[in-house]
């Protein structure tokens, strides 16, 4: 006990004004940083992607408009041909319908 009190004796006094975080400190702030970061680009590319659909499904939607019949751009086609293609009741065209909307 004598050793333990002699060295409790000789360390130097604690001065609050004097009181830094440490390496564990700089450690943690250094982990959120780089988390924060990760979900920064994380969430740019995901609203990049969300934009890019819509755009995609906007350009489709265009594209289908122009090809209903009594349209110019439709140009002549069998009165059952546009029936048979739109058979699965979807505006959208059979890849757009196998792709979906989940992330991959």
């Amino acid at each position: 006990m004598t050793m333990l009190t002699t060295l409790l004796r000789a360390a130097p006094s604690f001065d609050p004004d004097s009181v830094t975080p440490g390496v564990i400190g700089f450690v943690a702030t250094a982990v959120i940083a780089i988390a924060v970061c990760f979900l920064l680009f994380d969430m740019n590319r995901r609203v990049r992607r969300v934009k890019y659909r819509e755009e995609a499904r906007a350009d489709i939607a265009a594209e289908l408009a122009a090809g209903q019949p009594g349209s110019p751009a439709s140009g002549a086609q069998a009165p059952g041909a546009q029936a048979a293609g739109s058979a699965g009741g979807s505006t959208l065209p059979a890849a757009a319908d196998e792709r979906g909307d989940e992330p991959r």
